[in-house]
């Protein structure tokens, strides 16, 4: 069986990039796209596990899940300070 693959962005560009809004600014719309990423993709995980996804694929997409989660939050928060 093979993983579905998102077709949602629940990250958008402008929350991605720090601009001239600050983290705090940001923070609510960050809490409903990363609420919104998991709704969506548990769902994906469990349609994964109801069809008879193996074991590996089921926790291959709950793994998926919170790295993209982790890694997009990260981006999010660390946008607004330099990198140099």
């Amino acid at each position: 069986m093979e993983k579905q693959q998102p077709s949602a962005d629940f990250f958008a560009t402008e929350l991605m990039l720090a601009g001239d809004v600050s983290f705090q600014e940001r923070r609510t719309s960050l809490l409903e796209a990363a609420r919104s990423h998991l709704d969506y993709h548990r769902d994906v995980c469990h349609e994964l596990h109801k069809a008879g996804g193996s074991g590996r694929e089921v926790v291959a997409c709950i793994t998926d899940m919170a790295d993209q989660l982790v890694r997009n939050l990260y981006h999010c928060a660390s946008a607004e300070f330099p990198t140099s």
